[in-house]
Order: structure tokens, then sequence, then C-alpha cells
């Protein structure tokens, strides 16, 4: 269970350490934690100047390329939620995605996060001009992305338009288009 450094070298005390050595060793010089998998594999994410559980979960994350709502650190057996961080060694959990039956995990990743549905809204009021569009996610998050990456995305993981609806916004009216992947047997196609 020894977490050796990625290509590191630290100096002591006149020591150098080098890659190789236990990170053990560096966890006490260096007052970080050492984060591992519940396999024991190590992740080597500089946490040194993080301050609590949140931060560290974002970049733990982002080591492993996974949306951040996917991953829970615990130390021992209790979880860190938004604690302070001390210098302990902490164990990241992945938790599975939870997606609709017919979807197909890890086909439609954007921004380290599965794509469930895409809008596109137009303001009418604007002449029909495009705003940002929003992209909904399997882990529950939605994010706002310029025209341009909603159109990459529908094109480059050949979503299908689903459903067209218009509607009133204080008093602006709007129209959405809905784009979901071709497996999506839950959305009914567009009715002309």
């Amino acid at each position: 269970d020894v977490c050796h450094g990625g290509g590191f070298a630290f100096l002591l005390k006149g020591r150098q350490w080098k890659q190789g050595q236990p990170r053990r060793l560096l966890h006490l010089v260096n007052m970080a934690p050492i984060v591992h998998l519940p396999s024991g594999a190590c992740i080597d994410a500089d946490l040194s100047n993080v301050g609590d559980a949140l931060e560290a979960q974002a970049i733990v994350a982002a080591h492993l390329a996974v949306a951040t709502q996917r991953v829970r650190l615990l130390e021992g057996i209790k979880e860190l939620q938004g604690r302070p961080l001390g210098d302990s060694v902490l164990t990241a959990v992945l938790l599975p995605v939870e997606a609709p039956r017919w979807y197909p995990v890890g086909k439609y990743v954007y921004d380290r996060q599965h794509v469930l549905t895409i809008v596109k809204t137009l303001g009418l009021m604007m002449h029909g001009t495009d705003i940002p569009w929003t992209v909904y996610f399997v882990e529950g998050d939605a994010q706002r992305v310029e025209p341009e990456v909603g159109q990459r995305l529908v094109r480059q993981f050949d979503f299908r338009q689903c459903v067209n609806y218009a509607y009133t916004n204080m008093g602006a009216n709007e129209m959405a288009h809905t784009f979901v992947p071709r497996e999506d047997v839950d959305t009914p196609d567009v009715i002309d």
C-alpha cells in the first residue's frame, strides 16, 4: 500500500527524495493528504494547497477525468463533506453513473460528464437568433454552451432532434429544440 511519486523530486534538509521512494515518507514531510482508490492504487493528485474536501474532490475528479459529483472522499469510513483537510490518508470512491437503462455509459461524454440531452433555445422576440444552448448530463448537472459548441456536440454524437416546443418566458416567445441520443427509447420523435 505504498504510493510512489509521479516523477517529482523534493528537497528536504539537504536530501533529495526521488521518484520511486515511498510516498508516505513524502506525506510526512509534505503534510498533504494522500489519496488512493479502494484497490490501493495511488492517485497522484497534488492536494498540498487544498483547504477543504470539496476542493480536494474537484482535483481528484479532474485527475481521474470524471465528473466531480461521482467522487466521494473517505477518511477511514467517514465521508468528508466540505470539512477541512488534514494530512490524512483518504480513499476516493467513484459512484456509478446512474443512467437510463438504454443509455450507453461512456459513449457521449463532454466535459467529463455523460450527455443526456441538448436543448437549443431560440428567442423568437430576438428574430430567432441563437442564445446559449443547454447541455443536460446524466449526473444531474446542466451547462450552458455557445451555439457552435451545441451544434458540434449534436453532430459529433449524432443525436436526433426529438421535441420542438414553444413557450412564453416572461412575455417573450421562445422555441426549444431538444436533441437526444439515438438510443433514447423514452423520448418521441418530432411530429411534423
